[in-house]
């Protein structure tokens, strides 16, 4: 009973229930593609973490780790989950971290796709494909016959010409 009464007590003195991440505060920042007039969007918590930290803590002290794609495609809901973030906290005598939670990211506003940039991007993606590129070396290959072929026939067919005329004489 006495050990149980002193690890409530130290439990009671050292620890308390904290805010570690508010569903306000963004966390990153993602790159946005395939939006006009908009680069990035603010990355949040999807809901406010609160969790049993020591009460000697500091804000420099909690690390949130983020895994979100490099960027991501247009159009993006209010809330649409984009990644996660794991929120860790280090003792500042500098031990090793020691994870609280994960959390969804969820994007902070609504992003619209812009119909140009999709098309541009659908061209750009087409021409830059490896069979575009085999089918346009092909007809480049085809052209290049057909052009070396004609002029072959040229020359003969002027070479014919000059033999005729030396007949007609």
């Amino acid at each position: 009973m006495t050990d149980a009464a002193a690890l409530f007590r130290w439990a009671l003195t050292s620890l308390e229930l904290s805010t570690v991440a508010t569903a306000s505060t963004p966390v990153c920042e993602e790159k946005v593609n395939l939006a006009w007039g908009k680069e990035s969007v603010q990355l949040v918590p999807e809901k406010n973490l609160s969790a049993i930290v020591p009460k000697d803590i500091e804000k420099k002290n909690i690390i949130v780790e983020t895994d979100v794609p490099e960027s991501v495609d247009a159009p993006l809901e209010l809330n649409e989950k984009v990644g996660t973030a794991t929120i860790y906290y280090k003792d500042s005598d500098g031990g090793e971290k020691q994870e609280i939670t994960k959390v969804n990211l969820v994007s902070s506003e609504k992003i619209e796709m812009s119909g140009f940039l999709f098309a541009l991007d659908v061209i750009s993606t087409v021409f830059q494909s490896y069979w575009f590129l085999v089918v346009i070396g092909i007809i480049i290959i085809i052209l290049i016959c057909y052009f070396i072929s004609s002029k072959i026939n040229r020359k003969r067919r002027k070479k014919n010409r000059r033999v005729k005329n030396y007949r007609n004489l």
